[in-house]
This record gives structure tokens, C-alpha cells and sequence, in this order.
């Protein structure tokens, strides 16, 4: 049996804004598939931007988008999008972003669920959405790390099994499609393809925070549909 840590995978990458420059990196020890990076910046570079209207409206959003696919091949791609996109830039997470919505797009004949959720905050609410964001992160970590059935000739070998993957961003303004994924195909599609153009707006830089989960951890571990019905009941079938 694998360790418990195995068979998740999450990419934790944050800007906190209240502290002076420093740049922390490390691999957290007993997680294997996880990869941390800190950032932190100067408040004032970003002041101006929490009290007017940005390229992407007023405020700051915190969402989450999950999608259920059939086809355990993405895992491969998500270990490379998360590996080639771990530094501490505002580009750096918005490739993270991005990327991870485009691999999800390109199997859109795999989709089997998805839902998405947000909460948008006031620019006077900075704390309270770093705090919704945490919250978050932390209740997705805890159901990221179950362990699954491994099958002796492996998933990605034998083709079956699904696969589930949530991004959660923080991310400034409210322009941002995030409502109603796992609807319709189209509105997942616009929920996935307005997150991977945005998070490009300004090289990156109104995107606060990022993180990616995904389930199995390893093309050897086995998802099934029993599982995401349990684990995952906010997923909508498509």
C-alpha cells in the first residue's frame, strides 16, 4: 500500500501581500507529490489595484473548478504543467493556471462531471478572502488524501479508471466566469476558458494565488465512478 501522501498531488503556490519581500521555496518532506512556493511582496504594489477598478473589475475572487474526466492519460500532463510551472513569478502562476485549464478543455469528450463555486469580496475584504482562500485549501488538502485501489497492470495501462481535478485560485477582479460548471458542456467550457484567458491579463499579476489537486496520485491507482459519487458529491454529471 502506498503512503497516504502518494496518492495525492497538490501544487501550493502563494502571494501574501501584507509582508516585505522574501521568497521562500522548499519541498515539504513525507509528500512526494507535493510541491510548495512561497511568495511574499510589498503591500504598496498592489494598493492601487484593490481601491479602483482593474483590467478585470473591482475586488477579489476566490474560486474553485472541479472536473471529473475518463481518461487517466492527463495525470502525465498534469505532473508536467505542475513541475514546469513551480517558481514564485506572477507568470509563473498564471501558467499553472492556465495550462491546467487547456489540458482539462482538450479532453473535453472525456468530461464525465465538474462544478464550480466562488465568493467575491470587497476591496476592503482583502483578509477575509485570504482567509475564505485558506479554508478552502485546507478542506480540499484533507479530501485530496485518500488512498485508491491499485491495479496490477495500472490505470493508465489498462485505460480505465477517472480522474478528478480541482483549481482553486484567488485571483483580482470579478469579470471571471466561474458560475455553473457541470451545467451544460458549454458552460463548463466558459468557465474553463475565461479562467485560462484571465489569468493571463497584466503578465499574471492580478492572480494572487493558485493551487492545483488532482486525483489519483498515480497512473497505478484506481478511480472509480463509486469513488467521485462518495468523495466528490458536488460534482454534476455531464
Amino acid at each position: 500500500m502506498v503512503s497516504s501522501f502518494a496518492s495525492f498531488s497538490i501544487v501550493h503556490l502563494i502571494v501574501l501581500l501584507n509582508l516585505s519581500s522574501l521568497v521562500t521555496a522548499f519541498l515539504a518532506p513525507g509528500k512526494p507529490h507535493a510541491l510548495h512556493r512561497l511568495q511574499t511582496t510589498r503591500q504598496n504594489l498592489f494598493g492601487d489595484m484593490f481601491e479602483q477598478a482593474g483590467p478585470l473589475g473591482k475586488g477579489i475572487t476566490v474560486a474553485q473548478v472541479s472536473v471529473c474526466v475518463s481518461s487517466p492519460s492527463i495525470l502525465p500532463t498534469l505532473n508536467l504543467i505542475a513541475s514546469s510551472n513551480s517558481g514564485t513569478t506572477p507568470s509563473a502562476l498564471s501558467r499553472l493556471a492556465s495550462e491546467t485549464c487547456l489540458s482539462l478543455l482538450r479532453l473535453e469528450d472525456s468530461w464525465v462531471s465538474a462544478s464550480s463555486r466562488y465568493t467575491h469580496f470587497s476591496t476592503s475584504q482583502a483578509g477575509k478572502a485570504e482567509s475564505e482562500y485558506n479554508l478552502w485549501s485546507t478542506k480540499l488538502a484533507s479530501k485530496y488524501e485518500k488512498e485508491y485501489p491499485v491495479s496490477s497492470g495500472g490505470a493508465g495501462e489498462e485505460g480505465g479508471g477517472l480522474v478528478v481535478a480541482t483549481l482553486l485560485l484567488e485571483m483580482q477582479g470579478d469579470k471571471t466566469i466561474f458560475q455553473d460548471a457541470g451545467r451544460s458542456y458549454g458552460q463548463t467550457k466558459d468557465v474553463l476558458s475565461s479562467i485560462a484567458a484571465d489569468v493571463k491579463v497584466d503578465g499574471g499579476r492580478l492572480v494572487n494565488a493558485v493551487e492545483v489537486f488532482w486525483c489519483p496520485g498515480d497512473v497505478g491507482e484506481i478511480l472509480e465512478k463509486r469513488d467521485v459519487l462518495l468523495d466528490f458529491p458536488e460534482l454534476i454529471d455531464l
